[in-house]
């Protein structure tokens, strides 16, 4: 089951990767692709919103904080804290 806006595959695939056996390293490089993979990772970002997803017995809940602050709780537990932010490189752009 999942109620709010974030998508139903990206509930799914969010779920199961916070709560895996990876390391943070790993999860957060497969966070970031996810964002990616929809353009923009920023634009991204600030669409995922509250959403509550029950999979396997587990309660997963989404909590936006700020468009970039995201708070990831599994069966009422704080697990994750996400803040994203911009840096630039030596060209000038954003990544």
């Amino acid at each position: 089951m999942v109620l709010g806006k974030t998508s139903f595959l990206e509930a799914i695939f969010l779920s199961t990767l916070f709560q895996s056996d990876m390391n943070d390293t790993d999860i957060g490089t497969s966070f970031t692709y996810t964002m990616s993979s929809r353009g923009d990772t920023l634009s991204a970002f600030s669409t995922l919103s509250d959403s509550e997803i029950i999979l396997d017995n587990n309660r997963l809940n989404f909590k936006k904080k700020d468009p970039y602050n995201l708070e990831v709780y599994v069966n009422k537990e704080k697990c994750v804290n996400i803040n994203v932010t911009m840096r630039w490189n030596f060209c000038g752009g954003i990544f």
